[in-house]
């Protein structure tokens, strides 16, 4: 668990969250939620301050949270139609200063900041990015998992904007366009090739 990334979040959002659970304390910006199993005891503004939140001066918002397990299941392991994986696309998009991920999933795609990745790289390496469901709302949220082990939970990424819409379909119209003339151009020179070698 990369602690610094959390922070860098935090300082980004001008905000810092907390929430004791029995095994030990959530921590983020409400928007992505981290588990640090090793802290147990510590309120938000010590925890700001040893995350270096508030050392440049800047006025960070700190609260408790007392009802993140009323609407998120930070369980490890649920029922199989409650946790879905979900499947990176190989591409990234970069909107309103964000870098952006789209994941496929139960639900359709599904975009996630990829900085609030960060603080789990290592992690998910051996774990991966499954969907949930709010238990009042309804809504799907990402959990992270080490492993086995719930290690975050992340709020997808409400990116699509009309503009952005009109944007990225004159991106699909006009890539499609140059797709097109860089596969002919390719067949031509392969069939080039071909000849000079006498195959053609």
């Amino acid at each position: 668990m990369n602690i610094s990334k959390i922070a860098k979040l935090c300082k980004a959002t001008k905000r810092i969250c907390t929430f004791k659970a029995e095994s030990g304390t959530w921590v983020g910006d409400a928007c992505s939620m981290y588990f640090l199993p090793d802290v147990t005891d510590i309120d938000t503004l010590t925890l700001g301050e040893l995350m270096g939140v508030s050392a440049d001066g800047e006025k960070i918002m700190a609260y408790r949270s007392t009802d993140l397990n009323e609407h998120y299941d930070l369980e490890d392991v649920v029922e199989a139609d409650a946790e879905t994986p979900c499947t990176p696309m190989d591409i990234g998009l970069w909107i309103s200063g964000q870098k952006i991920k789209p994941y496929i999933t139960n639900a359709g795609v599904q975009f996630l900041n990829a900085d609030r990745l960060a603080p789990l790289k290592e992690e998910l390496e051996n774990g991966g990015v499954y969907l949930r469901y709010e238990k009042k709302s309804g809504q799907p949220y990402f959990a992270l998992k080490c492993g086995l082990l719930l290690c975050g939970i992340v709020i997808p990424s409400g990116v699509l904007t009309d503009q952005t819409m009109e944007q990225m379909e004159i991106l699909y119209k006009l890539s499609k366009v140059q797709h097109k003339i860089l596969k002919e151009q390719r067949e031509k020179e392969e069939a080039e090739q071909l000849r000079m070698e006498g195959k053609g």
